[in-house]
């Protein structure tokens, strides 16, 4: 979250990642959750807002492509396997279980849960939205983000559906960067 270089470990990053999501599974409470069209929808409009809010960056684009020019073919194909499985399913899980799950939550005064209605608390929408654009490098696109996942959160009471609203708009984000090339995006 806090580089802008080509990430080496990246690949290390998202075993580990979902060696620990694994691990606690269970803890999770997926197992009530049902899929509507609602949460792809909020992910589409996500994407949508980022395309029209992020510039892409040139500089980081080139970077990025100079970086890769020199390794085997198979490697950048497996870096980049890696990179959209991280992108699509171990960062929205960790982070909607993280910001919606657990930080939302307590800031509406309830025990962290994926899939508990939660009172309605503007001060923890906005701040747990707020925290969640920090992380991103535009923080306004990364902040109407979180206002979105957390709507998808509220809607139906279950984590599962920001997930889904997150992997929808990584998803487009990942076929985006590599229809067009565009690397800064990731």
């Amino acid at each position: 979250a806090l580089t802008t270089d080509f990430d080496w470990s990246y690949p290390l990053k998202v075993l580990a990642t979902g060696v620990a999501l694994g691990f606690f599974w269970k803890v999770y409470q997926f197992d009530d959750y049902r899929f509507d069209f609602f949460a792809p929808l909020v992910g589409i409009l996500v994407f949508v807002i980022w395309m029209l809010l992020v510039e892409p960056s040139m500089e980081s684009t080139m970077r990025f492509e100079e970086q890769i020019a020199g390794l085997p073919s198979a490697a950048v194909f497996l870096w980049l396997v890696f990179r959209v499985v991280g992108s699509v399913i171990t960062v929205p899980l960790v982070e909607e279980l993280a910001f919606r799950g657990y930080l939302l939550a307590r800031l509406s005064g309830q025990p962290p849960s994926v899939h508990a209605r939660l009172p309605f608390s503007f001060f923890a929408v906005l701040a747990s939205s707020m925290l969640f654009g920090l992380m991103h490098t535009d923080w306004l696109a990364g902040t109407l983000a979180g206002l979105a996942y957390a709507g998808a959160r509220y809607r139906r009471g279950h984590t599962g559906d920001s997930i889904v609203a997150h992997m929808t708009t990584n998803g487009l984000l990942s076929a985006y960067v590599l229809w067009s090339g565009n690397w800064s995006y990731w």
